[in-house]
């Protein structure tokens, strides 16, 4: 029976250790590319479906700069037929 108890304190506190790591290593990638991370607002034209008229409409996403000149990469369907593009840092939302 103490083995037993031994043995579950010992995986636990190797978890603990192991989840301790993984959350060092996770804070630091965050830390040293969470400057590259862009937030990307949108302005589409859209059919109301009810109506059947046109509408703008407002949308999001996000990004992340790849170049030092600025070169940004997203998904299509973030900026597929876009009106209006606006992007901003995340130091920059408010």
């Amino acid at each position: 029976m103490k083995q037993d108890i031994y043995q579950t304190d010992l995986i636990a506190s190797n978890d603990s250790q192991l989840l301790d790591v993984y959350s060092s290593t996770v804070t630091s990638v965050v830390k040293s590319t969470s400057q590259a991370v862009v937030h990307i607002s949108v302005i589409k034209k859209v059919q109301d479906q009810r109506t059947r008229k046109l509408t703008e409409q407002g949308a999001a996403g996000s990004g992340f700069v790849i170049s030092s000149d600025g070169y940004i990469i997203t998904n299509n369907h973030v900026i597929e037929d876009a009106l209006n593009i606006r992007v901003a840092f995340g130091g920059e939302l408010k």
